[in-house]
């Protein structure tokens, strides 16, 4: 595996990782969202209260209803699995 794939899976495992804590925490998200004033206020805070980096917290606040169901997170969870068999396959090479 090339560094390139090794990179583009850490990144890609970094922002599901993120999304999916966010659906699995969705009334607290929610919460912290409407709190804020703006979106900027919402990033900051999103990323203090659950330990995101930016990019992870943009990626929260870009989430579409759709992406919410039961069936993407089905999706997540076997592109979570696929990226760490990917690094840990890397890892080991």
């Amino acid at each position: 595996m090339s560094d390139e794939n090794i990179d583009e899976a850490r990144q890609r495992l970094h922002i599901l990782q993120a999304m999916e804590l966010a659906v699995s925490r969705r009334d607290e998200v929610f919460a912290t969202v409407e709190a804020c004033t703006d979106a900027g206020e919402a990033r900051v805070r999103l990323s203090e209260r659950f330990d995101l980096s930016e990019h992870q917290a943009l990626a929260v606040l870009s989430l579409q209803i759709s992406q919410w169901s039961s069936g993407m997170r089905e999706w997540r969870a076997a592109e979570i699995a696929r990226c760490e068999k990917l690094l840990g396959v890397a890892e080991t090479s």
